[in-house]
């Protein structure tokens, strides 16, 4: 019946509805990167004074966090063997995978010698969303060509990083 049809239609899951969390500010850092994040969320260095780190930062509202982890690869010793592959994206024109495990959403990239790490809670909402636009607007200074396009990527465009001179 059609009364059984609307109903079901207005009952789609959130993961189908337009994401509320937005992009509205952008993080530059020294090391050469920027994203975009909500205008709620507070960024702040946490960078050790250990040369195995380029920049670690917290994104933070209220008690929780997104934890991004820049490093050297080789002193990347975590294995993430327990972990469930959610999907995959990419961070700055590297191929990335995104992981679930314990309650948290990882987005892990590797390249040239450097571990990406983006790590907050899977919350089905906001902390997603957030981390997702994280990772979708993360660019690299300088960089208009992203230099693992594979073959299947060439006619792709990255609007947000073309360079009109």
């Amino acid at each position: 019946s059609s009364r059984s049809t609307a109903l079901e239609n207005s009952s789609l899951p959130f993961s189908q509805s337009k994401s509320q969390v937005q992009g509205d500010l952008t993080y530059s850092d020294d090391s050469g990167f920027s994203f975009s994040y909500p205008k709620d969320v507070k960024v702040s260095d946490e960078t050790p004074n250990d040369d195995a780190y380029y920049t670690i930062l917290l994104l933070t509202k209220g008690s929780e966090k997104i934890t991004i982890t820049i490093k050297d690869a080789k002193s990347d010793d975590k294995t993430y063997d327990s972990s469930s592959l959610v999907g995959a994206i990419t961070l700055g024109g590297i191929s990335a995978k995104q992981y679930s495990q314990a309650g948290k959403l990882l987005t892990i990239a590797s390249d040239q010698g450097v571990s990406y790490l983006i790590e907050g809670p899977k919350d089905g909402g906001f902390w997603e969303d957030t981390q997702n636009v994280v990772a979708s607007s993360f660019t690299f200074s300088g960089t208009t060509n992203p230099n693992s396009a594979s073959g299947s990527q060439d006619n792709t465009v990255y609007e947000e990083e073309e360079v009109i001179e």
